[in-house]
């Protein structure tokens, strides 16, 4: 009787938690319904022979030699594998590698990595509006066509900055700098072009948040973009 009371409490318990935390449970499933959907169509086209070789061959082979601490020298470009851009966040997708060197690892990484962005648009959006609302913001993205093409139309490195400008953005309207400061150097490493981006995030904060930060994003941003071309 003792072990059957325990049995309902934690039952009660648990079904309490869920009806308290139902908005990230629906985000959770959300983004784990995107992942799954993007990755296996994304595997559906590959084995279709339905996606340009070049991009893929390119991120595969440069993936594979990462992994194993091989020098990067993509034969398909015939260039070192950061020769091109500096896509330094291969160094963060190698050790995949060492679960599955399969390309279908990239597929499921690119379509998870950019479903996580409907998370900081949730807890952004949740500043400003109460309730249900913030959901139409979360779908609004996970339906966006644009976001969709991003995703289907290759494996592109560049991508995964997408969810780390949003939790970046994120950290800086709660004035969180370290968190802040950490994904805004993970975005700088993630492409050449990102400076430009950074560069209008420290105006933001520099006008709306904090004058220092936005100072130092601006020089910090300039200063890789010296380094980086």
């Amino acid at each position: 009787m003792f072990k059957l009371s325990m049995n309902r409490i934690n039952k009660n318990t648990l079904i309490s938690k869920i009806k308290k935390n139902h908005q990230y449970v629906i985000l959770i499933s959300l983004v784990a319904f995107y992942t799954f959907a993007l990755t296996w169509i994304e595997i559906h086209k590959f084995q279709s022979f339905q996606f340009p070789d070049f991009d893929l061959a390119y991120a595969d082979q440069g993936t594979w030699l990462l992994s194993q601490g091989k020098y990067p020298f993509v034969t398909v470009r015939g260039a070192h594998i950061f020769a091109d851009h500096t896509h330094f966040n291969y160094l963060l997708i190698a050790p995949f590698y060492w679960i599955w060197d399969d390309i279908r690892v990239l597929f499921f990484l690119q379509s998870f990595w950019l479903a996580l962005g409907a998370v900081p648009i949730y807890l952004i959006s949740r500043e400003t509006f109460k309730g249900k609302l913030p959901f139409v913001f979360i779908i609004s993205y996970l339906l966006y066509p644009a976001l969709h093409f991003l995703n289907l139309e290759n494996f592109h490195p560049v991508s995964m900055g997408v969810p780390v400008f949003l939790f970046a953005f994120y950290f800086l309207i709660k004035r969180n700098y370290l968190p802040y400061f950490i994904l805004i150097a993970l975005l700088l490493l993630t492409r050449e072009e990102y400076p430009f981006t950074i560069f209008l995030i420290g105006i933001f904060a520099a006008l709306k948040i904090n004058k220092k930060v936005g100072i130092a994003t601006s020089v910090i941003s300039i200063l890789w973009l010296v380094i980086a071309f």
